[in-house]
């Protein structure tokens, strides 16, 4: 069977017999390292301001449509999406990644950069490391991060090409 997992692959990764995973493609996503958090890598002061600005103590404000990509004239999708945002558990973005036999690290590997997306020093480090590393197959997409939104026909054509 053919199917497409979330970030949750790694652990399913982690887990697995061999041969059940046969790929892992991350789309504009955070690539999880054994031990460390997302959050990790911020700035002691975006960790502070983040914690000062938490919705109802542990959601973290995720961003309007146009920070997520979708263009302003695209109307319908922004009121869509706009109806349906909702905090980010701040929780997750502190929670270790745990993968101690790095099982993923065998796997052939597809990242897919959002060329329109939100960057920070963060990211573009982790892009160029990905770059960098030719064990990744590294892919952009002409669109902001809602890919799935914004070009949904090239993304899926994408990712299917690849399972």
């Amino acid at each position: 069977r053919r199917v497409m997992l979330t970030p949750v692959g790694l652990e399913v990764a982690e887990r697995a017999r061999p041969g059940q995973v046969k790929r892992l493609i991350y789309l504009d996503a955070v690539v999880p390292t054994h031990g460390k958090s997302f959050a990790d890598g911020f700035p002691p002061e975006r960790i502070r301001e983040t914690e000062a600005n938490l919705i109802d103590g542990y959601g973290m404000p995720i961003g309007t449509p146009e920070f997520l990509g979708i263009p302003s004239e695209d109307a319908d999708t922004r009121a869509w999406l706009a109806r349906r945002l909702v905090a980010h558990p701040w929780g997750t973005m502190l929670q270790k990644a745990n993968f101690p036999q790095n099982k993923a690290a065998a796997l052939p590997r597809t990242y897919v950069r959002c060329k329109a997306a939100f960057t920070d020093e963060q990211l573009a480090t982790r892009d160029a490391a990905i770059r960098a590393d030719k064990s990744w197959e590294y892919l952009l997409i002409d669109t902001g991060h809602n890919a799935m939104m914004t070009k949904p026909e090239e993304t899926a054509a994408l990712l299917l090409a690849r399972t």
